[in-house]
């Protein structure tokens, strides 16, 4: 039966008296050998994320500056109105669903298979929706040439499932 040390003075109170860890207790296990302590920093966390926002930020930064110098002002504004319009769909795609992973403490393989199913099935209606709806949205920016450019740029949409899944795990 273990009893936890009540001193103040004690540096580890959720420790039994023979210096063995608790199994109940917060952070049991950190003092066994066998076990490498897996829970990384609030700081450390931050730091990785906003590394990982600002390259991808520099990178987009880049392919946009890139794209300026290859397309000519028309195209490259067809190229502005597409990606407007799809970053609701992607939003609504990508988001929310891999966010509930992240926010799980554990993660089977239903939830995974759920997640991904449901991801492809948005995005499968996003495209249809997208492609059906592309010449009211041409006609919405007075733009006839746009509706070739988001029916292909809409497929971008129906690779997205199949990443986003597995790089929440990363988060």
């Amino acid at each position: 039966m273990y009893k936890p040390v009540r001193r103040a003075t004690e540096r580890h109170p959720f420790r039994r008296e023979d210096s063995q860890p608790r199994l109940d207790a917060p952070g049991a296990g950190s003092g066994s050998p066998l076990v490498k302590k897996q829970t990384p920093t609030i700081v450390n966390s931050l730091a990785w994320n906003t590394l990982g926002n600002s390259a991808a930020i520099l990178f987009s930064l880049a392919a946009l500056v890139v794209l300026s110098r290859i397309l000519t002002p028309f195209d490259f504004g067809l190229y502005g109105m597409a990606i407007t319009v799809l970053m609701i769909p992607e939003t609504l795609v990508h988001g929310p669903l891999q966010e509930s992973l992240i926010q799980r403490k554990t993660v089977d393989d239903e939830h995974i298979n759920t997640i991904n199913t449901v991801s492809c099935g948005l995005a499968i209606v996003a495209f249809v929706l997208i492609c059906g709806f592309a010449p009211l949205i041409a006609d919405l920016f007075k733009t006839k040439e746009l509706v070739p450019v988001l029916q292909v740029t809409a497929t971008l949409l129906l690779t997205g499932p199949f990443t986003a899944t597995a790089a929440s795990f990363l988060i």
